[in-house]
């Protein structure tokens, strides 16, 4: 088999295929989910007991928007997942809040931050955490298919003992590099080394991304 050299062009180009169904996957995660249908309640918490007297205001007294921009605490750590609801008309909004039991700010980037505890907002919290956790179990598939061909390319310098320590990254190589490899130029002569890749994980995605028909 011809000797093929793991070249930064050839490692890049791996990658890009491997975290291309990943990526897909994951915008279609996104796409999926839409929470228009909070619009109004989301602006009704706001303004609580000054909607009339906002809505009798004249329309250019106050800044309005058609799009509620939404932040919620991610439980257990100090990051926040963010969302957005649309509405067909456009609501009057001031610039900031009294905290209540459901809004608990908005921030200067005028992101609306939620209460985590607000019984009004909790189904809407629970679909958020749920949505998120869906696009997270991708972000780790996908960390551990570029991890592990890290481990690969870093392990090995040439193509043929990394096929031999995991077959599958046939189906990740680009055309030029199926082509090189088939050239029968000489046999490498493979020496053990200690592989630190998931192999059985990294498998087991592919064998997922097969049966989705992402490659």
């Amino acid at each position: 088999m011809a000797t093929v050299r793991f070249t930064n062009e050839l490692i890049a180009d791996i990658k890009r295929k491997a975290r291309a169904p990943f990526d897909t996957k994951k915008g279609e995660i996104e796409k999926s989910k839409n929470f228009d249908h909070w619009a109004h309640t989301i602006w009704k918490a706001i303004v609580r007991e000054h909607e009339t007297a906002l809505l009798s205001l004249p329309a250019y007294w106050l800044s309005s928007s058609n799009r509620f921009s939404v932040r919620v605490a991610t439980p257990g750590t100090s990051k926040y997942m963010y969302i957005h609801a649309h509405t067909q008309r456009s609501y009057p909004m001031p610039r900031d809040v009294k905290s209540n039991e459901d809004i608990e700010c908005i921030t200067p980037s005028g992101y609306i931050q939620l209460v985590p505890t607000s019984e009004v907002f909790k189904p809407l919290i629970e679909e958020v955490i749920e949505w998120m956790g869906q696009m997270e179990v991708v972000e780790k598939q996908r960390d551990t298919m570029l991890d592990g061909v890290d481990q690969l390319t870093k392990t090995y310098t040439t193509l043929g003992p990394a096929l031999k320590a995991w077959p599958a990254l046939w189906e990740l190589l680009p055309d030029y590099a199926k082509t090189k490899h088939k050239d029968v130029v000489k046999r490498e002569k493979v020496e053990p080394k200690e592989l630190k890749a998931d192999l059985t994980a990294m498998t087991s995605t592919m064998t997922v991304i097969r049966m989705l028909g992402k490659l």
